[in-house]
């Protein structure tokens, strides 16, 4: 996981080199998609006993977003993001027939970035603080086929928030990227969800937005 960290970063630094003119993100807007990695575990287990056989794909450790920001000057952005941080496929098959169960957490946050360097439109690498909060949405399904078929769902909503840092890098007018560390953290749901009530933990992504608008370019 290190190892591709850096080499995002290098990547990111090398594209932020070649692209050195000046560009004011002050009054524009941004549209994106967010991927990274969440402290929970990734795999595929598989239970055998005398009675059933159970299969769980857990995706847990991967998180994808749609991001929404808004410039209101040179050094501060205003945010929105919804996206998914958990999900959890799990089927069991016994003697009484087959049951489904799917779980997923999703974050819908509104926050800030603050750009800590003095941003001017010719500076490429921007570093920032960013805050967000909200609430995150946990959603589980169970479905059992067996003399009769019978579906199950449940949705709670808790509130959290992430903090964080990282820095935009303007590839040129219309495309920005952007890599980010921070931590989530979340209060617990009242039962569990995907098997677990709390995803809080440090959180990686990365990213590229689409920059429109006019701003307060001539």
């Amino acid at each position: 996981m290190k190892r591709i960290i850096c080499f995002c970063l290098l990547v990111y630094l090398t594209l932020a080199i070649s692209a050195m003119s000046a560009v004011s993100l002050a009054k524009r807007h941004q549209i994106g998609l967010s991927v990274g990695m969440c402290n929970q575990a990734t795999g595929v287990r598989t239970a055998v006993s005398m009675e059933s056989v159970s299969t769980t794909v857990d995706n847990s450790g991967v998180y994808g977003g749609l991001k929404y920001g808004y410039w209101a000057q040179e050094n501060l952005a205003f945010t929105f993001e919804a996206g998914a941080m958990a999900s959890d496929v799990e089927n069991e098959v016994d003697g009484s027939g087959v049951s489904t169960s799917t779980a997923s957490v999703a974050p819908i946050r509104i926050g800030m970035k603050y750009y800590f360097l003095k941003t001017t439109p010719e500076l490429t690498v921007r570093p920032f603080f960013d805050v967000a909060f909200g609430p995150y949405v946990g959603t589980q399904t169970k479905s059992e086929v067996g003399t009769e078929i019978v579906t199950e769902s449940r949705t709670e909503t808790t509130i959290g928030g992430r903090l964080g840092m990282g820095m935009d890098i303007i590839l040129s007018r219309k495309f920005v990227m952007e890599t980010a560390v921070g931590y989530n953290l979340m209060s617990d749901f009242s039962q569990p969800i995907g098997g677990s009530k709390n995803y809080s933990g440090p959180e990686f992504r990365m990213g590229i937005g689409f920059v429109f608008g006019k701003g307060t370019e001539n």
